[in-house]
């Protein structure tokens, strides 16, 4: 624990120094209390009627926490990789388990517990707040994978930054089972955004088996990948 600990310590000290990463800290909080104050004013000043949607500004508010925590860990774990670190860690007393723990797990961790604080206090929709809860969980567990995938598809910090840009793609599966009912549809659960989605939107917690299924699947391709490519 100490060793990850002190790893943390290390990553704290390089968000510091990066404006980008350190404004990244904070932009669930202003993502969600621009949905929270600015929505419902404009709303009611140009009498658009879409409270309905309001559900959908939570959880995108939900997604972005993990995945701002994501972006901060690949552009570090990318820059260790360019500075010829990452091995030197690994290979360390920490070792790969502890160095992933450090880089990638904890700081989802810590976003779930984020966004559980901020739809405590800056909630849009009436939505249960175990409903909530549940999805900051697996937004988390989600965006560790998208995480993972970024690392291992990037050479360096550069490729790492285009990956990101084109990974947020993946969210979007979150959406689509609020616009469209076609039974079609559940040919995607093997992709765990969209089963987020059918969840978030009150479909029955079954589908909770295939995100779990697919998403350890995934999990258990990514790391192995990960081991082959820091060797």
């Amino acid at each position: 624990m100490k060793k990850i600990l002190s790893s943390m310590s290390v990553m704290l000290r390089q968000v510091r120094e990066d404006a980008m990463l350190f404004i990244a800290l904070f932009a669930p909080l202003l993502i969600t209390l621009a949905f929270f104050f600015l929505l419902p004013f404009v709303f009611k000043t140009f009498s658009f009627e879409l409270t309905r949607y309001y559900l959908l500004f939570d959880f995108l508010s939900i997604l972005m926490t993990p995945y701002m925590f994501s972006y901060i860990s690949i552009m570090i774990v990318l820059t260790e990789r360019d500075d010829k670190t990452l091995f030197q860690l690994i290979v360390s007393p920490l070792g790969r388990s502890g160095y992933l723990l450090s880089r990638l797990v904890v700081p989802v961790l810590i976003a779930f517990v984020y966004s559980l604080i901020l739809q405590f206090f800056f909630p849009l929709s009436s939505t249960p707040y175990c409903l909530k809860a549940l999805m900051a969980f697996m937004s988390s567990l989600y965006c560790l994978l998208i995480a993972l995938l970024v690392i291992n598809c990037s050479k360096n910090k550069v490729e790492g930054m285009a990956f990101v840009k084109l990974s947020s793609i993946l969210l979007l599966f979150v959406f689509l089972p609020f616009f469209s009912k076609a039974k079609s549809l559940i040919l995607l659960c093997f992709i765990p955004s969209f089963v987020m989605g059918k969840i978030g939107g009150g479909e029955s917690l079954w589908y909770l088996l295939p995100f779990f299924f697919f998403s350890f699947l995934y999990g258990a391709f990514l790391y192995n990948w990960f081991k082959k490519r820091s060797i």
